[in-house]
């Protein structure tokens, strides 16, 4: 069996896309590598924005309007090498971006539009590969050696259609010690998050927006890694969103399941499939800032008794960009199976990870960008539904999410929070189905307004706070 180099101590790095969106950003990627000898695997996301003009691209009607892509594309790897400082470096970031352009602008022209789902994959990686060369390089020139190992030959996975891929677990462990066990002890290996492949086909897949978190994890595990460290432009993970609410306040440590249920609910810190493997493993996950490495982070990990958070909220969350799936039979004596209900959604490619059920009315939330073409879905789901009622879709609307441990149990601020939501036209509240989680739908132009109110309420009113403290759940109704 083929054996990784062994180390003392062992840590995965992913540098977000902010990380790696400029030579000075990068730069910091290696000074944090430099200052830790535990990190022996880097993966890296595209630069910021990047994956977006890749998308722009994809979604292009003919070669004259990709052909207009590539300029943006172009200007954006132009200012890059305008932004760095050293000029005896620029020579060799601009021959690997050169390079990478040309590369890209054949895979293009070459291309039939619209683009193939195949060809589609393919394209929006083209971030990731750019990034991975472009660090190589700076890493190089810190005097870190390293070797660039493409991800489509570690990550391994099968197609699930339209929901997204299953990892082949054994697979991925085999083919990262058939890649590493060759390195020498002193070597740091760079690959790209987001991209994988078909164990079956050998067909070249991504793994979604914000998929090299979940590379990292996958990779942390087939390693065994002491530690996976996601680096990027936020210290750690708040008790909101700090970009819309500045008071929000930073959580030291979280655990595998608060982690979890945050990244499902809508925080952007974590890709919701990253916990699994890290959480199956006991592998401790630091969530930290590039810019800053010695200022404030959050660790995930598995909790002790002690560490639990005292049955009090701990974030509040929000999933944009949400649409309402409303169906209605005829008659409250007649009832609706959810499980048929999803099989027969399922098949309009519809996928969802939230329903209500109550007497004759089913709610599915679902991804707004799948109903992209809304009456066409209407029209497919109500021809899956016809014998059984009416179909309603509803969109722009936003989950927001309050995640914590035993809060629910807590009557004053659930009072204090129905009398708020009262001014609102909130669409199906969740409450007391779990003691950890209460969360309920908001037309989207209001979610900022909300976030901000709702996190003063829990984490700002002091009055509330102390009784909460002190809150006896021994007498709880």
């Amino acid at each position: 069996m083929l054996e990784i180099t062994h180390y003392d101590r062992l840590s995965v790095a992913k540098f977000g896309g902010t990380s790696v969106t400029s030579v000075d950003a990068m730069f910091a990627c290696a000074h944090i590598i430099t200052s830790d000898p535990s990190i022996k695997l880097v993966v890296v996301s595209a630069q910021s924005g990047m994956t977006d003009l890749l998308t722009e691209l994809t979604l292009s009607d003919d070669l004259q309007q990709a052909h207009a892509v590539i300029l943006k594309i172009t200007q954006r790897q132009t200012d890059f090498i305008n932004g760095c400082s050293l000029e005896f470096l620029k020579p060799k970031l601009n021959s690997i971006i050169d390079r990478w352009l040309e590369q890209f602008q054949t895979l293009v022209n070459n291309s039939d539009f619209p683009v193939s789902d195949t060809l589609r994959h393919r394209l929006l990686a083209q971030g990731e590969y750019l990034s991975s060369e472009l660090i190589g390089e700076v890493l190089t020139h810190s005097q870190i050696k390293n070797c660039v190992v493409d991800a489509s030959q570690l990550i391994k996975v099968h197609k699930l259609g339209e929901v997204g891929v299953k990892p082949d677990l054994n697979r991925i462990s085999f083919a990262c010690r058939a890649y590493l066990s060759k390195l020498s002890h002193d070597s740091i290996t760079v690959t790209q998050g987001f991209i994988g492949s078909d164990v079956n086909t050998q067909e070249f897949l991504t793994l979604g927006r914000g998929g090299s978190d979940f590379s990292a994890a996958l990779l942390a595990e087939a390693v065994k890694a002491d530690e996976l460290q996601l680096w990027t432009d936020v210290e750690g993970i708040f008790t909101a969103d700090p970009r819309v609410v500045k008071s929000a306040q930073l959580l030291e440590s979280v655990s595998f399941n608060q982690a979890n249920r945050m990244a499902r609910f809508g925080a952007k810190v974590v890709h919701p499939d990253t916990i699994a493997p890290v959480m199956r493993n006991n592998i401790p996950v630091l969530i930290a800032a590039t810019k800053y490495p010695n200022g404030n982070r959050t660790w995930v990990k598995q909790y002790d008794t002690q560490d639990k958070t005292d049955n009090r909220a701990l974030s509040i969350t929000r999933r944009k960009s949400q649409a309402l799936i409303t169906v209605e039979v005829g008659s409250v004596a007649e009832r609706i199976d959810p499980d048929s209900i999803l099989k027969k959604l399922s098949n309009t490619q519809l996928y969802s990870d939230w329903l209500t059920y109550t007497d004759n009315v089913l709610n599915v939330i679902v991804n707004q960008p799948v109903l992209n073409n809304a009456n066409a879905v209407v029209a497919e789901i109500e021809h899956e539904l016809v014998d059984l009622g009416a179909v309603n879709v509803e969109t722009d609307l936003s989950l927001i999410s309050i995640i914590g441990d035993g809060f629910c149990n807590n009557h004053l601020l659930i009072q204090k929070l129905l009398a708020y939501l009262a001014d609102y036209s909130v669409r199906n509240l969740m409450i007391g189905t779990s003691d950890h989680l209460i969360n309920w739908l908001i037309p989207a132009e209001f979610e900022e307004t909300m976030i901000i109110d709702v996190h003063r309420l829990l984490f700002e009113d002091k009055t509330l706070n102390n009784a909460a403290a002190d809150y006896d759940l021994s007498v709880a109704s």
